[in-house]
């Protein structure tokens, strides 16, 4: 019985032992492997914008620490437009206008805290830069005078009115297009950058692995222990209230009652014991052998 108790024991501790490694390899395991980026949205907008320069970035480097201390203290002071930054605990997306003088520093900086895996350029022929300057002073000019005109003249006109709304909305209409030109004109710089775990980083998650499943185990053991013994107390209180529960050993096969006596060898076929023929039992009356023993003495004599 004891034997049985004990690897009934062994076998509780082994389940709870692989429970509380799976659990602690599924929260942990996977750090080791490469996370998986999510750039479909940050890929449309590079694409979709039309800026005729286009430079695209695969970095790797220890933390992104270094890259924001880089984007702040360099990039964000030079002018640089910032259009899109996602970040997560392992990887960063950044997307940037540059401008073009300042694109080799820039690369330079990067350079020196990580490594470029990647440098992808795209120059888009399309965009041909159009000085508009001109065409905006002129009509900014005209502009000025027509409204001047009507401000002096005695008798104004509604076509007059609307000659000079016209001539506003041609005006802000330039500067749009003006301002889309010079972004068009700046580098559009995009910033793929991971993390990569150093040795420290891998033996962190070593330690941190084996602590969880340390917590994990004590975890486990805790709840089955107090499984175990809650139900045990529980068919103690209801036993207690008349209502009975029937013996663990009838479960799963043949009970010990099976095996004792004769009825455990029923099997054996009709000639063992507890078969289908009757055993014959030879009775002897003592009786009936005091008498035959008293005629022989008498017939000797």
């Amino acid at each position: 019985m004891k034997s049985v108790k004990s690897k009934r024991l062994r076998s509780i501790g082994l389940f709870i032992v692989l429970v509380a490694l799976i659990t602690s390899y599924y929260f942990n395991g996977f750090e080791s492997k490469a996370p998986t980026i999510n750039t479909r949205e940050t890929d449309r907008l590079y694409s979709d914008l039309p800026n005729t320069q286009k430079i695209q970035l695969n970095l790797s480097l220890k933390s992104l620490d270094l890259l924001r201390k880089l984007i702040s203290t360099k990039i964000e002071q030079q002018g640089a437009v910032k259009l899109s930054s996602v970040e997560q605990h392992s990887y960063g997306l950044y997307i940037y206008q540059v401008e073009a003088q300042n694109v080799p520093s820039i690369l330079n900086d990067i350079s020196e805290i990580g490594t470029i895996t990647n440098k992808v350029e795209q120059v888009n022929t399309q965009n041909i830069a159009i000085d508009l300057d001109a065409k905006l002073r002129d009509r900014e000019a005209l502009y000025q005078k027509e409204f001047l005109d009507y401000n002096n003249s005695k008798t104004k006109y509604s076509y007059q009115l609307d000659r000079l709304k016209m001539l506003s909305q041609e005006v802000d209409s330039l500067k749009f297009e003006i301002s889309n030109l010079k972004n068009k004109a700046m580098t559009l710089l995009y910033i793929k950058a991971q993390v990569v775990q150093g040795k420290v980083g891998k033996v962190r998650n070593y330690q941190k692995f084996v602590l969880d499943f340390i917590r994990y185990l004590i975890i486990f053991t805790v709840i089955v222990a107090f499984l175990h013994y809650g139900t045990v107390i529980l068919v103690y209180l209801l036993s207690l209230l008349g209502i009975k529960f029937p013996s663990l050993t009838n479960y799963g096969g043949r009970g010990y009652n099976d095996y004792a006596g004769y009825k455990g060898y029923r099997g054996y076929g009709s000639y063992g014991y507890g078969g289908s023929r009757k055993r014959r039992v030879k009775r002897i009356y003592r009786s009936k052998q005091s008498s035959d023993k008293d005629k022989q003495e008498e017939e000797d004599k």
